[in-house]
């Protein structure tokens, strides 16, 4: 009895000896049988907070794209109401233009 006890003792001892990953490989620790997922939870405000710093920060360090990016955005409303505007009026023949 004692010896199957030290058997035991010596067994546990040296597995504890050996990596993680080597007690899988090898079989004496039981494989994880799933991987729970964890979930970040995050408030609306939180998320908001998160949000405008990234926006901020992003603008500060690539100040030249978010100014492109601007004016263009700009130029296309400008251009929108220019065809707008030109809907409301009568159309001017080709001859009227190329005079």
């Amino acid at each position: 009895m004692q010896r199957l006890w030290l058997k035991q003792v010596k067994a546990f001892s040296a597995s504890l000896k050996r990596t993680a990953a080597e007690t899988i490989i090898t079989g004496l620790m039981p494989k994880p049988k799933e991987v729970i997922p964890m979930q970040l939870v995050i408030s609306d405000e939180k998320t908001k907070e998160l949000l405008t710093e990234i926006l901020v920060e992003m603008i500060q360090q690539k100040r030249e794209v978010f100014q492109e990016i601007f004016v263009e955005a700009l130029e296309e409303v400008g251009l929108a109401n220019a065809i707008t505007e030109g809907r409301k009026n009568e159309f001017v023949g080709e001859d009227k233009i190329l005079k």
